[in-house]
């Protein structure tokens, strides 16, 4: 076996992250590379030698000594891949920004996409859809509604094109979030669209682009021993889901399948991931929020937050969902 793509078949929390390690060791894999998703993602890893980790954008191979490629089917957010760099650090991983490459056409997450989604999310009330609360649907209906103006990492590498670009989506998601009449206990993420931010986030999105490798060819060749990494599980899939409690993400094996045919690259084996019992956060089918079931540290209980219940966000951006609104603020 020389490449392999991981898929979750269930509700997401099947072992990816761990499996990824393991088959990155396994192959002696050069590369994960992630298809899907955002930084939603929360991929636990512990490795051989007790160093932990939950990934969030980076590829659970890292540890592992594998480089991470962002396809352009991922959403990128540079301020959390900015700080996860930082968590890496502290287990050992010396220059994480340096195996980090990323498709110029991917998407991009701004903080004013993620105050949105959980402005919307929370004035659902019991109503949810037990969304992540990191922007990824906002994100995908904006560039769906606005094709032509929507942000990508591309646009980041065009200074002179970049401010007004920012200022426009800032001023199209608050009128949004606006129409949402946000009560006085939003008032923390309707700061987020203060003016003072796009400078804020500009500043930001342009050192990001000095440290990230930025590419428009996969950096790898067909050669390789690759991981593709899935987020997420079919079972959440925008298409195949129990919408609405879904995702705006293919989760199934569509993605890999057709950036091969697009890149000349082989076909990996494909292994449908589940494990001994399910979980998921928030609504929908198959609920476990509030059950104490098999607890354990990346599967915690996160109270105070709009989805409070059991779940599986962990992000290596933040610590805990609870604690995500003030710790993603503060990293720009």
């Amino acid at each position: 076996m020389s490449s392999v793509a991981i898929i979750d078949l269930t509700f997401g929390d099947a072992g990816k992250g761990s499996m990824t390690d393991a088959y990155v060791r396994r192959i002696g894999a050069k590369w994960t590379v992630r298809f899907n998703g955002g930084a939603q993602a929360a991929h636990n890893v512990v490795t051989p030698d007790g160093r932990r980790h939950v990934f969030s954008q980076f590829g659970s191979g890292t540890l592992a000594g594998a480089g991470t490629f962002l396809t352009r089917d991922v959403l990128v957010n540079p301020a959390a891949m900015l700080k996860e760099a930082d968590a890496l650090r502290t287990v050992g991983v010396a220059h994480p920004m340096k195996g980090m490459y990323v498709d110029r056409r991917c998407r991009v997450t701004t903080p004013w996409h993620i105050a949105l989604n959980r402005l919307r999310e929370t004035s659902r009330g019991q109503n949810r859809h037990g969304s992540c609360g990191m922007g990824i649907g906002e994100t995908m209906l904006d560039c769906i509604e606005n094709p032509g103006d929507t942000l990508r990492v591309e646009d980041i590498m065009r200074p002179g094109e970049l401010s007004g670009r920012l200022r426009r989506i800032r001023v199209r998601l608050l009128e949004k979030a606006l129409e949402l009449r946000p009560s006085a206990a939003a008032a923390e993420h309707m700061e987020w669209f203060s003016p003072e931010s796009v400078g804020m986030l500009y500043d930001e999105l342009r050192g990001w682009s000095l440290q990230a490798g930025i590419v428009e060819k996969p950096p790898f060749s067909g050669e390789d021993a690759i991981v593709w990494e899935g987020a997420q599980g079919v079972l959440l899939d925008e298409n195949f889901g129990f919408h609405p409690h879904t995702t705006w993400s293919t989760t199934t094996t569509v993605n890999v399948i057709q950036y091969c045919k697009d890149h000349n690259l082989p076909l990996p084996e494909f292994l449908g991931l589940t494990r001994s019992y399910f979980t998921r956060h928030g609504p929908g089918p198959f609920p476990t929020q509030g059950e104490d079931i098999a607890p354990e540290q990346s599967n915690k209980t996160n109270p105070g937050s709009p989805n409070s219940g059991r779940g599986r966000w962990t992000p290596s951006c933040c610590g805990t969902r609870s604690a995500c609104a003030r710790s993603c603020r503060a990293s720009w």
